[in-house]
């Protein structure tokens, strides 16, 4: 491997935050970007992170109910999908293994993915002591995420 390449990132972020009063918090990102490489071939090719964008919402709100708390939180994340290539079909299943296509690496892109999580959890407030009831609801949608693929489908 020889360290003859070059990078190219650039983007803008924005951040809109309200920290915990009044009984509520939230925070909301964004990010715009594009993120190449030029490799030691010459080829100018995405990152295997360009996605282009990356989106996150995150709201919480808590009931006081006397001693005790009911909070209720929830969490929405938008990414653009990750860069890949072509797989060498031979000589992956010689290696047991993914081994891709150097000439088309990053060529081709996984779908954009998106999940909404919801999280609710009850503080029981003794003296000198908090239980703390939770149950989280991760991809509430049920969005699967295209990231993960099989090589070696049964």
């Amino acid at each position: 491997m020889v360290n003859k390449g070059t990078g190219r990132n650039y983007g803008a972020e924005l951040t809109l935050e309200k920290f915990f009063s009044d009984g509520y918090y939230f925070l909301v990102t964004g990010s715009l970007f594009d993120a190449k490489y030029k490799g030691s071939d010459g080829v100018l090719r995405n990152t295997d992170f360009n996605g282009k964008y990356a989106y996150n919402a995150v709201f919480a709100k808590e009931f006081t109910l006397g001693r005790n708390t009911l909070s209720v939180g929830a969490k929405f994340t938008a990414i653009g999908g990750r860069w890949y290539g072509p797989v060498d079909e031979a000589k992956s299943k010689a290696a047991q293994d993914i081994v891709y296509q150097t000439a088309n690496r990053n060529t081709l892109q996984f779908p954009d993915y998106r999940r909404f999580d919801l999280k609710v959890d009850y503080k029981l407030n003794r003296t000198r002591l908090t239980h703390t009831i939770a149950v989280d609801f991760v991809n509430v949608l049920g969005i699967h995420d295209p990231f993960y693929a099989e090589l070696f489908a049964d």
